[in-house]
């Protein structure tokens, strides 16, 4: 099996290149796929440093991370 259809992510959405959909980011409609270039954290379900959403490119940084987990891990490197 490729990345083309991986399965269903937590809330039971189709995942993978092969099905469109639009940016997780409140208020955005942009058109993305549910791969991995457009998920947070780099991997399906986030692997550990993203929430597992999709996000278009204007919502995502460098790293793969969405504003909100980017947010969350500034927060965290302060309490530290």
């Amino acid at each position: 099996m490729g990345w083309a259809d991986c399965g269903r992510d937590e809330r039971g959405r189709r995942i993978g290149y092969a099905f469109a959909a639009r940016c997780d980011q409140p208020g955005c409609y942009r058109r993305i796929d549910r791969g991995l270039s457009f998920v947070c954290g780099g991997m399906h379900g986030g692997a550990g440093k993203g929430c597992g959403g999709y996000f278009c490119s204007a919502h995502l940084d460098g790293d793969a991370i969405c504003r909100a987990c980017r947010r969350r891990s500034r927060r965290e490197d302060a309490c530290s």
